[in-house]
């Protein structure tokens, strides 16, 4: 298994990806809230339109892209994987699954970035506001990895 530390190389951009209305599949932008309030510069908020911010992705150019969303890969509520995104296709996306394919390969196409998905284990993707316990537990814990 790929550990956070192997792959945050370079200059990496963390690309914070889902709707925070809809419980657990917010979990990509609040991390990416987290890291700033931590002092990261580095990082991206795109909602569910990751699309939108191509341009500015590709003029920061970064060596490496690590985007955080919500992804049903059938672990524990909370629990982690990172994946590139290739094998992303055989999960469930909540709201954005072709976008993050066409995404990678478009953005692959002008920089030569190395582009991974973090994608955390939801509990539920229900109509609501905030986290659950489990993830809002993980988004705590990533942190301290990532600043650690």
């Amino acid at each position: 298994m790929v550990n956070l530390d192997e792959i945050a190389v370079g200059r990496v951009l963390f690309i914070g990806v889902g709707n925070r209305q809809r419980g657990d599949d917010g979990v990509g932008p609040v991390l990416v809230e987290k890291l700033s309030s931590a002092g990261f510069t580095n990082i991206l908020d795109v909602g569910t339109v990751p699309e939108n911010y191509t341009k500015f992705i590709i003029q920061y150019r970064p060596d490496t892209i690590i985007i955080i969303d919500a992804l049903s890969f059938e672990g524990e509520p909370g629990s982690w994987k990172i994946f590139t995104p290739d094998e992303c296709s055989e999960y469930g996306f909540s709201t954005h699954n072709a976008s993050l394919n066409l995404f990678a390969s478009y953005i692959c196409q002008h920089i030569p970035a190395k582009i991974f998905l973090l994608g955390i284990q939801p509990a539920t993707t229900e109509l609501k506001e905030g986290l659950s316990t489990e993830l809002e537990q993980s988004v705590c814990r990533l942190v301290n990895i990532l600043t650690g």
